[in-house]
């Protein structure tokens, strides 16, 4: 099961990709635990397959899987490509390296920051990220139009 939070809206038809399994509407938004810097939340939908990056951004969707949540991040805050992404994630490597202290302060109020210090706790490298935003859909060379 594939599980996906709905950011901006409730799980409703029109507002989320055809073909869920499950999923549950909240009764009013609110945060939920280890999911989003606070964000208020709508529910949720799963799905038996993965869904691309690009329905994921287009539906304004959040992956439960924190692999997938950080690695959209990074994609979608710098980059829009693959090689940017790698690009910009070993920039950020280097930063944390020099002041991993600091830079944890600077990631508690950034989405971006917290999902490189991620990366970087896990022992995830450019290519794993590669790996990812390739398996879901997007393409090396195919930039994503904002």
């Amino acid at each position: 099961m594939n599980k996906y939070w709905c950011v901006y809206r409730p799980p409703d038809y029109g507002a989320i990709p055809i073909g869920r399994i499950a999923g549950e509407r909240f009764d009013w938004p609110h945060a939920v635990d280890g999911v989003a810097f606070g964000w208020r939340l709508h529910g949720w939908v799963a799905y038996e397959q993965p869904l691309t990056f690009k329905q994921v951004r287009s539906y304004e969707l959040l992956p439960d899987d924190e692999l997938d949540r950080h690695a959209m991040l990074l994609w979608e805050k710098k980059a829009y490509d693959v090689e940017r992404a790698m690009d910009c994630l070993t920039s950020e490597y280097e930063f944390v390296a020099q002041d991993y202290a600091a830079y944890v302060d600077y990631a508690k109020g950034d989405e971006y920051g917290a999902s490189v210090l991620w990366w970087y706790d896990h022992g995830k490298t450019a290519e794993d990220l590669r790996h990812v935003l390739i398996s879901r859909g997007i393409e090396a060379a195919e930039p994503v139009m904002v």
